[in-house]
This record gives structure tokens, sequence and C-alpha cells, in this order.
């Protein structure tokens, strides 16, 4: 359904407004108050914590196309089992590592995913290198076949206590492969910014 084919139409729904919402949304926001009192007036637009729509997992549907973004299918549900391990300080007082094996299975694809991450810290720990590796496949139902592989880099460097300089850059080649298309792309992603820490 397009916004448009709203025009002309209205809904009504009935819900019973309670104070349990409230109190969560303004402890998000770090809102003092708990829960209000029965007849608090709400600040505007706090009235989409209700009047929400219950639909049945089994009749989500595919998602239509909405301007410039494609169409996606339903997929039903999905399943993951990941396995992981981290270790620490194997070569040094500042080193983690991160392995993950990840299994991905639903009605329209199987995906597989195996991934090595590293944290290293540098000159005393004053900076820190976070190299990284991912392989990811995946086989859909009409039998196309995705593979990506990335590879990144992350640095940082402590400018003071709360501050720090970061970039990052990962480079990522992908192959797709079905019964109507063949292509390969690479991509280049990268960042630098400046943290600071205010607590």
């Amino acid at each position: 359904m397009h916004l448009t084919d709203w025009i002309g139409r209205s809904e009504d729904l009935t819900d019973v407004v309670t104070a349990a919402p409230c109190a969560a949304l303004s402890a998000t926001f770090d809102q003092p108050g708990g829960r209000p009192e029965p007849g608090t007036p709400l600040p505007p637009l706090w009235h989409w914590l209700y009047f929400l729509p219950l639909v049945r997992r089994s009749e989500i549907g595919a998602l239509p196309a909405v301007g410039n973004f494609e169409a996606m299918p339903a997929t039903g549900a999905q399943y993951n089992l990941a396995l992981q391990l981290t270790g620490s300080n194997l070569y040094s007082d500042r080193d983690i590592h991160g392995f993950n094996l990840s299994l991905l299975s639903s009605e329209l694809n199987t995906g597989r995913q195996i991934s090595y991450n590293n944290l290293t810290g540098i000159w005393g720990n004053q900076a820190s290198l976070e190299p990284s590796i991912r392989f990811y496949t995946q086989t859909d139902n009409t039998g196309t076949q995705v593979k990506r592989l990335s590879t990144g880099l992350r640095l940082s460097y402590k400018l003071g206590p709360r501050s720090s300089l970061m970039g990052e850059g990962i480079y990522e080649t992908s192959q797709t492969d079905g019964p109507s298309n063949h292509e390969t792309n690479t991509a280049f992603y990268y960042y630098i910014g400046y943290r600071y820490d205010f607590q």
C-alpha cells in the first residue's frame, strides 16, 4: 500500500492508554517522571505508542517498491545459528580476537558467513589497530549464488583521556552467479572521524 492510497480513506482503532509505554519511552529519552497519572496529556506523537496494527506473522507479505527502492519478497521465518569464539591477551597485554561462524536459513535462501576480527593496542595502548576479514556466501531458491569477501582495517588514536581520532577502510568484492545474471562488483568504503566521550 502506498501513502497516496490513504487519500479519502480513514481507519478507526480503539486502545486502552496505559502508563507503562509512556514511562518506557520517557526512560528511553532519559526523562524524569516515571508513570504518568491518568489524564496527563501526552507529548506530540506519543499516541504512536498505542493503536498499533496487529498482524500475524503469516500475514506479513512482500514490501512494495517505494521510490528508488526495489520491492522485496517476503522471506518467511529466518533462522540464524552462530558460533563465536573470543580470545584475549594471546600475544600482548591488549589484544582481542573474535572468530565467528554463522548459518542463515529461510524459505528463500541459505547463507553462511565466517569472520575474524582483531584488536591490538600499539604504542603503549595510545592507539589500536583493528583488522577484520569476512567471507559470506548465499544461495537462493532460484539457484542464484552470491559470494562476498570483505577486508577492513580500523585505526584509532587517543588524543586525550576522552578524545580520539578514528578511521576505517573496508574493501569488498562480490560475485553473483545465477540463471540470468553474472556480475562482479568491488567497492571501497572509508571514513575518518573524531570521537569525544562526554562521560
